[in-house]
Order: structure tokens, then C-alpha cells, then sequence
């Protein structure tokens, strides 16, 4: 759980210090800033070693995930909220509130995913109340997709400014987040969902 909070710590300082790189690389103070002045060789390399904290601390989050766990429910939904808070705020920073209309579509359209998709499979109730889940790298792609969509988000709407005037893509950012944070969710909601049989049982 100690690990896991400061994972997320490290990662959540990492993509504001590579969102706000991204901007003084191109010499703009926001994303309605066209860049004027030549990058520094300098100020790239801080970047880049940013970016790779930042991955680096997903790969360990993520790694976690590719083995058994044993997890209990607070720490099952930590991943959902942190991934789903961060989404929200990153959208938000740069389409305004109104991009989270856009957002929840794509939540909700992530749990109807998973009604097809079914993940996790195989989820088995600990006598202790915890959940016993199967290794996936899911976690770990759906992570690092996210983490790169918000650097590519900041960086394309620098360098094409008239694209955040674009309802389209501020919507299409908007869902797409909304889904990769969703999948999250709706598999915690699985999970929790799927040890309701058991505990039924168990009361009988």
C-alpha cells in the first residue's frame, strides 16, 4: 500500500513537471501560446529525464500487476481513483469543465466494455475480505497509454493552438481518456462485484 501511494506520488509530479516541460521547451506558458524561441539542448535533457521517471514509476506500478496480487479494498480502488483523477485534471487544465461531459461518456462507455470483455476473469474472495487476482499486463499498457497521451496532448495542442478551439478534439481527448481511466474502474467494479456471490453464500 506504502509502495503503491508513493508510486503515485512520483508519477503524479512527473507528468505535471513533463506537461510544464513540454510548454517551456516551446516557450509557451500555456497550450494558447504559439512557441517563438529556438529549445535548449539543456532544457531537453531535463525533460527527457523526466519523462523517464515518470515511465519508470508506471513500469513499477504496473509491473505489480503482471504477478498475482493479494489486494484489499481500498487498495483495489486506488488505482481506479488515481488514474481517474488524474485524467479528469489533465483534460481539465486544458479544455476547461467542459470537456467533462466528454469524460463520463467515455467512463460509461468503458464499463459497457467490460461487460463484454469481462476483466478480470478469475477474481477469488480471500477469507481476510481481501481479493485474489490473476497476473495482467492490461494494467501496465493501459497506464503507459495514458501517461503518453497526455504528453502527446500538450505537445500537439502547442504546436497547433487552433486545435483547442476544436470541440472535436477536445472531445475526442476528452473520451479517449475516459475510457483508458474507465477500464480501471470498471474492473474494480467487477471485482467487487464478483465477491458478492461468495459473501451471499457465506451468510446462508
Amino acid at each position: 500500500m506504502a509502495f503503491d501511494l508513493a508510486a503515485w506520488a512520483v508519477i503524479f509530479v512527473a507528468v505535471w513537471v513533463v506537461g510544464r516541460g513540454a510548454l517551456a521547451l516551446l516557450d509557451a506558458d500555456d497550450v494558447r501560446a504559439p512557441p517563438e524561441h529556438v529549445v535548449r539542448a539543456g532544457d531537453r535533457l531535463i525533460l527527457a529525464a523526466w519523462v523517464g521517471v515518470g515511465v519508470c514509476a508506471i513500469t513499477l506500478l504496473g509491473a505489480r500487476q503482471l504477478r498475482d496480487l493479494r489486494v484489499s479494498r481500498t487498495r483495489l480502488l486506488l488505482l481506479p481513483a488515481g488514474l481517474g483523477a488524474y485524467a479528469l485534471i489533465s483534460i481539465s487544465a486544458v479544455f476547461g469543465a467542459t470537456a467533462a461531459p466528454a469524460w463520463l461518456a467515455g467512463v460509461a462507455l468503458a464499463f459497457a466494455l467490460n461487460r463484454l470483455l469481462r476483466w478480470p476473469r478469475d477474481v477469488q474472495l480471500g477469507g481476510d475480505g481481501t481479493f485474489l487476482l490473476r497476473g495482467s499486463v492490461w494494467p501496465l499498457l493501459l497506464m503507459w497509454t495514458i501517461f503518453a497521451l497526455r504528453y502527446a496532448a500538450t505537445v500537439t495542442l502547442v504546436l497547433h493552438p487552433a486545435l483547442l478551439h476544436d470541440p472535436t478534439m477536445g472531445a475526442g481527448f476528452s473520451a479517449v481518456y475516459g475510457v483508458l481511466s474507465g477500464l480501471f474502474a470498471a474492473r474494480a467494479w467487477r471485482v467487487l462485484q464478483s465477491a458478492r456471490p461468495a459473501v451471499a453464500l457465506q451468510a446462508a
